[in-house]
């Protein structure tokens, strides 16, 4: 329960160590796929925000803003990369990518990729937006960052 806000719906991601604890945006619906991708969907489809944590082992280092960018070149091919912006989060800082591109109904789709390397981990978000909604629906990711926690791992049998 949060006053300003009533009650709230806040989740974990469990790793091996730690765990990654956020508050869902209201009126959202959050799932993780099988491939451990969590979804964050909203009832009137306005946006799509994403999380996807890439094990320990796989981040040796905290990449380059080229290695980034090459990261996200390779899942949006044909789209124009810009140059990295700082992105601010509960969990420390580190870079995003705002890439604009067509559908297949002709209309623009704007995708903001973050990346951010914490306790050996890279954790990616994305929201994902109508390009003429995109300004708005800023505002509930920049939220949703700020609502992001790493947790030490507790048991279940320790809660």
């Amino acid at each position: 329960m949060i006053p300003e806000r009533g009650k709230v719906n806040a989740y974990a991601i469990q790793g091996e160590v730690n765990e990654l604890v956020f508050i869902a945006p209201q009126d959202s619906i959050a799932q993780m796929d099988e491939k451990g991708v969590v979804r964050i969907s909203f009832k009137d489809s306005r946006c799509l925000i994403t999380i996807k944590i890439n094990a320990r082992d796989a981040v040796e280092r905290e990449p380059t803003m080229e290695q980034l960018q090459k990261q996200v070149q390779d899942q949006y091919p044909g789209s124009e990369i810009p140059q990295p912006m700082v992105c601010y989060s509960g969990i420390g800082s580190g870079y995003y990518f705002d890439v604009e591109r067509a559908t297949a109904y002709q209309s623009k789709l704007t995708t903001r990729t973050a990346f951010i390397t914490v306790q050996g981990a890279q954790v990616e978000l994305s929201l994902a937006a109508a390009s003429p909604k995109f300004a708005a629906e800023q505002i509930i990711f920049r939220g949703f960052l700020g609502s992001l926690q790493m947790e030490k791992r507790v048991a279940l049998e320790q809660r």
